[in-house]
């Protein structure tokens, strides 16, 4: 009971939330502060606006299924989810890759790209 009054909480604000299990802890991020979330192995690394950094025991696929509610979700490369929000440049050179926030290169499949500028250009 106290469960689901806490979920619907979370979800009548203007801000949606997702709970991830960080130790003996559950924390509720709320989505519009992720800039990315870097695979690493069968953990993901979650990366924050303030440059906050979560491991977390579960795997990319479940953040990327997690999200799906969300357009502003895309993921660009196997090993990265991005908030296309904080996307400030795009660069492409090297095999093509993003500056996030204007520090935090990730890597772009070249097949991604057209679908990250529409999604850019539609905001």
């Amino acid at each position: 009971l106290k469960f689901s009054t806490l979920k619907q909480n979370l979800e009548s604000g203007g801000h949606k939330k997702i709970a991830v299990a960080i130790g003996q802890t559950i924390k509720f991020i709320d989505i519009n502060d992720i800039v990315l979330i870097k695979a690493d192995g069968a953990y993901s690394e979650i990366i924050l606006n303030d440059e906050s950094k979560f491991l977390i025991s579960k795997n990319l696929k479940h953040f990327e299924d997690l999200l799906s509610f969300s357009e502003a979700f895309i993921r660009v490369h196997k090993s990265y989810l991005i908030n296309a929000q904080y996307v400030s440049e795009y660069i492409k050179s090297d095999g093509g890759y993003l500056l996030l926030n204007g520090k935090h290169q990730v890597s772009i499949t070249h097949d991604k790209v057209e679908r990250l500028l529409q999604l850019i250009s539609s905001r």
